[in-house]
């Protein structure tokens, strides 16, 4: 699953943290973008997946709601690649596949921010998030956050990993935003240019 380089990019980037099956989020989210020279939506549409009938209703309506729009990109995460697991010739599960799960962002300031809904091991390098699974994975390592381990050599990272039902937390050089699914949880939206982080937004 290769993942999107983008070089010399300019402008501002809206994260979407996963909205699993609150599509009245959308509405809110398409609106946010108008504002933004490119949003990813970081995984987690899919989920939950039990009910099939109920997911191809919602990928129908992200379909004509929210994927139609040039702006808005997709970035699959983990619960999306079990779902393509479960059911390898669906429709959807080669939708996924067709998408990244590592986004790069080389701003032309030389600045580098990368979105998965993962996270890095130690062994891991710029190079091997090109076409790697196994990142979107990644959420504590030996027990404690991905997060820990990692310090900034290759980037600033926006990850939903490890999922949990807090506030988004800053570490040094990442962020964890992602809500694991459960009754209260939230979505939030990160605003992030060549300068690094700006605004976060409760959806």
């Amino acid at each position: 699953m290769p993942a999107l380089v983008f070089n010399k990019f300019e402008g501002k980037i809206l994260v979407i943290s996963p909205f699993y099956d609150k599509i009245e989020k959308i509405e809110r989210i398409v609106d946010l973008a108008k504002n933004y020279n490119l949003t990813v939506i970081n995984g987690g549409a899919f989920y939950p997946y039990a009910d099939l009938n109920a997911v191809e209703k919602r990928f129908e309506y992200l379909q004509n709601n929210l994927f139609n729009n040039s702006k808005i990109i997709y970035n699959t995460g983990q619960y999306d690649l079990l779902f393509a697991k479960q059911y390898p010739d669906h429709a959807i599960s080669k939708w996924i596949h067709s998408k990244s799960n590592v986004i790069i962002l080389n701003f032309k300031n030389q600045s580098t921010t990368i979105i998965t809904g993962g996270g890095m091991t130690p062994k891991m390098n710029k190079a091997s998030l090109i076409d790697n699974l196994e990142t979107s994975f990644v959420s504590n390592i030996d027990g404690i956050p991905w997060h820990n381990k990692y310090y900034g050599k290759y980037g600033y990272i926006i990850s939903n990993n490890p999922l949990t039902l807090d506030e988004p937390k800053l570490y040094p050089f990442s962020m964890q935003m992602g809500n694991k699914y459960e009754d209260n949880f939230q979505v939030y939206a990160q605003e992030v240019t060549s300068l690094g982080l700006k605004k976060t937004i409760l959806i």
